[in-house]
């Protein structure tokens, strides 16, 4: 029973090199290079808020640099160009969800 669940995780699914709309699977170049710039511009606001900040940081404003991380995180992933197996990872490293998670982010650090 054991070797079954592990085989079943490890196992490869297939895949449908098209969507059921007949799109191709990867993202095209426009939203990628979006994606890199949205990671760069975070990146930049969080290197220039701790720089320009000149004190320690509090919890929330460490809260809201991890979530930056992590829409910066789900940004990299689309901007490789990588589509993810799984559904909840596939709509994580999307731009629907990475580029409203770094922008909010942003703008939360710089208002709080």
């Amino acid at each position: 029973m054991i070797l079954l669940a592990i085989a079943t995780c490890v196992m490869p699914a297939e895949r449908n090199p098209l969507s059921p709309l007949g799109q191709p699977d990867t993202p095209t170049m426009i939203p990628r290079f979006i994606s890199a710039a949205l990671i760069l511009a975070s990146l930049i606001a969080v290197i220039g808020f701790l720089a320009f900040s000149g004190r320690a940081l509090l919890l929330a404003e460490k809260m809201t640099i991890a979530i930056i991380a992590l829409g910066g995180l789900a940004g990299l992933l689309h901007a490789f160009g990588v589509v993810p197996e799984h559904r909840q990872m596939r709509a994580f490293a999307s731009p629907v969800v990475a580029w409203p998670v770094m922008l909010a982010g942003m703008v939360t650090l710089f208002t709080s």
